[in-house]
């Protein structure tokens, strides 16, 4: 097993042509088995499924971040849009986001009866994202995608 990181011009063994075919076959390199890093430095995660729970979204800042975590696992909102593409909806208090591959959210009480219902910091508990995960993930967002709709207008930057 080869282990690379990404940012270094120097990779032992292996040729950069071999490693864009590892990469175009799906497999994937880094230290962090649930964070793994494609040849072009995107982010992958590997998400469960949790059907049953909703994650309580309350403010831009925490929906900014969860959107960047389902963006890495590959979720997309039920429209088909990237999580990182739709902006949090300010009015409505507490949303409820699901946890699954065409994710959607609920504001409505009575249809929340159902689901478990858990905060984000014991969402990233149950898939093992760390805050130093989360925080990479983050500076990553920042530097390639910083006017991505999920972070708000009033913190993005001038176009």
């Amino acid at each position: 097993m080869v282990i690379i990181n990404p940012g270094s011009p120097i990779i032992i063994g292996i040729s950069k042509e071999k490693l864009k075919a590892l990469d175009d076959l799906g497999i994937l390199y880094n230290l962090n088995p649930l964070l793994l890093r494609t040849f072009e430095g995107n982010f992958r995660l590997q998400l469960r499924h949790l059907n049953n729970y909703r994650v309580s979204v309350s403010d831009q800042r925490v929906y900014d971040r969860l959107m960047q975590v389902y963006e890495c696992g590959g979720l997309e909102w039920h429209s088909g849009k990237s999580p990182t593409d739709v902006p949090f909806i300010v009015g409505h208090g507490s949303l409820y986001i699901s946890c699954e591959q065409n994710f959607s959210f609920l504001s409505d009480c009575c249809s929340l009866a159902k689901f478990k219902k858990i905060v984000p910091s014991e969402f990233y508990h149950l898939q093992n994202i760390t805050p130093e995960m989360n925080e990479e993930i983050n500076q990553w967002f920042e530097k390639y995608k910083p006017d991505r709709a999920s972070k708000g207008k009033e913190n993005n930057s001038p176009r």
